[in-house]
């Protein structure tokens, strides 16, 4: 028999590792197999799926030999090879150390390597488990003990296969993908959904949605995001999901201003969540390229040649914690891409044998690879050094108690170091060297928990900081102003004109000032420079005033930006709370809770004019919170910091026509002279777009002229309803033309209101010349 490391050049027609690049790291030392038998004899079957614990000291794999002398199956189980120690230990047992007696495959092991989630074909590990198919389990080193977790919450047997896990850095989120319908209530469409289980809570939580088929998925070793890929109205798309808001949304994905989604054969998030690996291919061309979550920016890595399967089972690509350093296969050679240096270099290549299904550890130093030569498959491990030894990072997020993102937030690592939260809460440190750090929150105003947070930040990162803020001086300030004379009577006629004297630093009142100077003041966040930011991001959003001294306006703007809670949704002291007092559609009024009870619903709230009886003066007072309040109430928010602009949809420079109806009665229709509409149910005009803010509908329309010069908006109602309607022409961030409507639709009946727009002396004009009809 030849000696281990001389029948792996004899065998597998080795050449030695690439060479790098000038000024990259030391070349990595030779692979080293792993998958070694009991016997003196070599494996002959297939081994794969490796998975690397975070600081590489331990790979999981599966393999269908009998590597260990408690493997007595002769069918596929899980292995778990200790790199120090060089001992090979089996994984695929039941809580009681019974062997599976089905195979066991596509194993995921946690950063600490305790916690090994796999899929498992065997019906002895779980005493519920009947199926005879596919279903994802969750073994605990520690303890010993196994568990099912793609079963209904009674425990009975899925109806459908489970495949594809992926484990959070703890163990404690199992994601994975499941074609059964009993899982979870409501999802009896014979869909492929992702699956979130929550080992703390024992809860499953469906993540894709159920119109589409899921065949692709990874969640961050933070819990937070997850990436995945679902096939809608029979076109593939890839969509990220955000735990902390519940958000999900479609990631783009163009190169050379190609749509890529369709092609999507393997995703891989980071650690931390700010990157994702993407493989695409098609019949003439494959690439790897990289998502920046916080950028939102696609970059290309690598052509790959030849192409690789289209097979999601391949796993020719892996991601490091901090996404800086990637690892990926290209023909018969293994490739590492450092994001730092933007640097490629080959770390191994072979002749006679080929590379798949490779894995990294959280610091980048060590990858598991299987390696393919004649019908054998065996495992190797390779330590690549390089420079994800010198420096590491640490991230985090901060949300209010209800888990919204807070953002522009300063955070300080305790070495003179600050971070800032983004529009989704997340903070991060990059390049900091290994050793203790003392992160904390600071905002004046603001109360964190926990107030900081020690760290010993290892090579593999740090990730999944949670901070709680909860600004604690916004009630303070409102309750300063009590007393005020914050009243309509006493304010201007127009945003546009001062009047009155200086109070607070304002020279007119209202509802909205109360509600203005207490955030300001309380938080420093400035809501009237929040809404006109975001008009100036998004001139498809209508405001009749820009400044948030309209309370309706104020809702459309906390609306855009998907910070509005239902009515029955519980609040906090500081929330501001919006009133509808004539119960048609549109925001008239707005408070502050400055009290709640046990079952966080208001108790009191801090109000300047509100129901004249109640505040015959019109000044700021402090009521109690009646039945009339939550009647007539559509939503409240909170402070959330300065959110950042979603809008993606073209240049603002070029002219847009805005309509926007305030009535939740009331259907919204835009149509042209070749009658293309643009509606709920309908985008026909090119360049259009509709949004909605809860009870009420905005529609857009870029570069008008070059598609029509009518436009005819039609209002509809099946009951009597009052109106309020908003028309604009917006150009370079400025509103040229503006024309308010308002007024009553019988019940069954609809207006028709033309509209035209002309060129006149270089610039677009737009004019209503007929009278409306019904």
């Amino acid at each position: 028999m030849l000696p281990c490391f001389l029948s792996i050049f004899v065998i597998l027609g080795f050449l030695q590792p690439g060479n790098a690049h000038a000024g990259s790291p030391p070349p990595p030392a030779s692979p080293v197999k792993i998958t070694r038998t009991v016997s003196p004899d070599p494996a002959k079957n297939a081994s794969g799926w490796p998975s690397v614990s975070a600081d590489g000291s331990t790979i999981a794999f599966s393999s269908v030999d009998n590597l260990t002398l408690e493997d007595t199956n002769a069918i596929s189980d899980i292995y778990i090879f200790n790199n120090k120690s060089r001992v090979l230990e089996i994984a695929s047992l039941s809580s009681e150390g019974t062997l599976a007696n089905g195979a066991s495959y596509r194993p995921v092991i946690s950063a600490s390597g305790r916690f090994i989630a796999f899929t498992s074909l065997s019906t002895n590990l779980d005493a519920k488990d009947s199926n005879g198919l596919p279903d994802i389990f969750l073994r605990d080193r520690t303890t010993g003990k196994t568990i099912r977790v793609s079963s209904p919450i009674d425990g009975s047997p899925a109806n459908g296969w489970s495949d594809q896990a992926s484990l959070s850095v703890d163990g404690r989120y199992v994601l994975f993908i499941s074609s059964a319908t009993n899982l979870v209530a409501g999802a009896s469409k014979p869909f492929r959904r992702v699956y979130l289980f929550d080992t703390q809570s024992k809860q499953l939580h469906p993540i894709s949605d159920s119109n589409g088929d899921a065949f692709l998925a990874s969640i961050s070793a933070d819990g937070r995001t997850i990436v995945f890929a679902a096939t809608v109205a029979d076109r593939p798309a890839l969509f990220l999901h955000d735990q902390i808001s519940g958000s999900t949304r479609p990631l783009p994905l163009k190169i050379n201003s190609k749509d890529w989604s369709q092609f999507v054969s393997q995703v891989e998030i980071s650690a931390d969540g700010s990157k994702v690996a993407i493989l695409v291919n098609d019949k003439r061309a494959s690439a790897l390229v990289l998502y920046d979550h916080q950028l939102d920016q696609i970059t290309k890595i690598a052509d790959i040649e030849p192409l690789p399967s289209t097979n999601p089972d391949s796993d020719t690509v892996a991601i490091s914690a901090d996404g800086r350093s990637l690892v990926y296969i290209t023909g018969k050679a293994l490739m590492q891409y450092d994001q730092g240096s933007g640097k490629t270099r080959d770390i191994a290549h072979f002749t006679n044998s080929t590379p798949a299904q490779v894995a990294i550890s959280a610091d980048g130093r060590a990858v598991a690879f299987q390696l393919k030569a004649r019908n054998l498959a065996d495992i190797y491990s390779l330590d690549i050094g390089g420079s994800q030894g010198r420096t590491t990072f640490i991230s985090g997020w901060l949300t209010n108690e209800l888990g919204a993102p807070i953002a522009g937030v300063e955070i300080s690592d305790g070495a003179g170091h600050i971070a800032r939260t983004d529009a989704q809460g997340n903070f991060r440190f990059e390049k900091v060297a290994p050793g203790a750090y003392t992160i904390n929150p600071i905002r004046e105003g603001v109360t964190f928990s926990p107030t900081n947070r020690p760290v010993s930040a290892t090579l593999a990162g740090i990730s999944g900081l949670g901070f709680i803020a909860n600004p604690d001086n916004i009630v303070v300030e409102a309750r300063k102003d009590i007393g005020m004379p914050y009243s309509l009577n006493r304010g201007c006629e127009s945003p546009f004109q001062e009047c009155g004297g200086p109070f607070h630093g304002f020279y007119r009142g209202d509802c909205t000032d109360l509600v203005i100077d207490a955030y300001s003041a309380g938080v420093g966040f400035d809501i009237s420079i929040a809404l006109d930011r975001d008009f100036m991001s998004n001139p498809r959003h209508y405001y009749r005033w820009r400044d948030a001294r309209n309370a309706h306006d104020m809702w459309r703007y906390y609306s855009y930006t998907n910070q509005i809670l239902a009515a029955d949704q519980p609040y906090l002291p500081g929330d501001i709370v919006f009133f509808d007092w004539e119960m048609d559609g549109e925001v008239d009024h707005v408070a502050l809770v400055s009290e709640v009870n046990n079952k966080s619903r208001p108790r009191r709230i801090i109000d300047a004019t509100g129901v004249t009886a109640d505040n015959p003066s019109g000044l700021a007072v402090e009521m109690e919170w009646r039945p009339y309040h939550a009647n007539r109430t559509p939503g409240h928010t909170r402070w959330t910091g300065m959110r950042g602009s979603q809008s993606k949809l073209s240049d603002n420079k070029i002219p847009i026509l805005v309509v926007a109806l305030d009535s939740p009665n009331i259907s919204l229709r835009l149509s042209d002279t070749l009658d293309r509409s643009i509606s709920s149910a309908k985008m026909a005009i090119p360049g259009g777009s509709y949004l909605s803010t809860g009870i009420g509908k905005v529609i857009s329309v870029d570069q008008p002229l070059m598609t029509s010069d009518w436009y005819f908006i039609e209002l509809s109602s099946p009951v009597e309803s009052t109106y309020q309607l908003g028309i604009q022409l917006v150009s370079s961030g400025i509103v040229t033309e503006h024309y308010p409507r308002e007024g009553i639709i019988s019940a069954g009946k609809s207006i028709l209101i033309p509209i035209r727009l002309e060129h006149t002396d270089d610039k677009i004009e737009l004019s209503l010349p007929l009278s409306p009809t019904q």
